[in-house]
């Protein structure tokens, strides 16, 4: 996934490529790679009971993306915007024991507290310099951690 973030890199930031297209072709790609194993499973197996949550994870994933390229796009250096996406485990966490109920032991809170603070010291809110172009990671880290969430919720009675 690496190459990925920095072809993302390059192609919004040195190309100039919008952040939609980039998001659109990301989503068109992995679309032409799913249609085999959807064609060979049938539709039938996309059968849900919760298709409202699906939309729901779809809407927060393509949100995600979008802010994920848009930072890229504004110009944020490679290795700030992913130092900022990998919050993401804070916000699974904390919706898992919030949300799902889950029991979260100390040492994972504490870690992940700290990973939070090293992502806070990143994005500095607290300096003159600070722009909202600089919370478009954490956006997405958020849509992406509650994604993942719902995913998990999902696959307590989905395949």
């Amino acid at each position: 996934m690496r190459w990925a973030n920095a072809v993302t890199w390059t192609v919004t930031y040195k190309m100039g490529v919008k952040a939609q297209s980039d998001a659109f072709w990301q989503y068109a790609i992995a679309t032409a790679f799913s249609a085999p194993f959807i064609w060979r499973s049938g539709l039938a197996s996309m059968k849900t009971n919760h298709p409202v949550l699906h939309v729901v994870r779809i809407l927060l994933s393509v949100l995600g993306m979008q802010s994920f390229t848009q930072a890229f796009a504004s110009g944020m250096a490679l290795w700030h915007v992913i130092a900022l996406v990998m919050s993401s485990p804070f916000f699974v966490m904390f919706g898992s024991a919030v949300l799902l109920g889950e029991k979260v032991g100390l040492n994972r809170w504490i870690a992940a507290i700290i990973g939070f603070a090293g992502a806070m010291i990143l994005l500095r809110p607290w300096e003159s310099g600070f722009t909202t172009a600089a919370l478009l990671p954490i956006v997405a880290a958020i849509t992406s951690g509650v994604a993942s969430l719902i995913t998990k919720r999902l696959t307590r009675d989905e395949a």
